[in-house]
């Protein structure tokens, strides 16, 4: 069964991630984790598979890197707010993770 857009993301069913406020726009909150390696070179690579992924599904988190943490943030921008588009690449992002750990 496909979910609809407009429903109500599951969030409890995401591994990992939370809702938080954006540090540029605190009146709205994204759907936020962040991943730890133990080399830069390992997040750096991890940030740009995300990226190819972003790319394939149409939705685009935002993607920080500091050193060996990259932080995701997905927030569907033309709603304003977290939707089942950000829960669902959440999830794929945690299967890339756990496909790379």
């Amino acid at each position: 069964m496909e979910a609809k857009l407009d429903q109500e993301p599951t969030i409890q069913s995401v591994e990992g991630w939370q809702i938080e406020p954006l540090l540029d726009e605190p009146e709205k909150k994204g759907l936020c984790r962040t991943f730890i390696f133990s080399e830069y070179r390992h997040a750096a690579r991890f940030a740009t598979m995300i990226a190819d992924l972003a790319d394939k599904v149409q939705h685009h988190p935002d993607i920080l890197i500091k050193y060996k943490k990259v932080r995701i943030i997905s927030l569907t921008h033309d709603q304003s707010k977290v939707t089942v588009k950000d829960t669902d690449i959440a999830v794929k992002i945690n299967e890339l993770y756990n496909s790379i750990s």
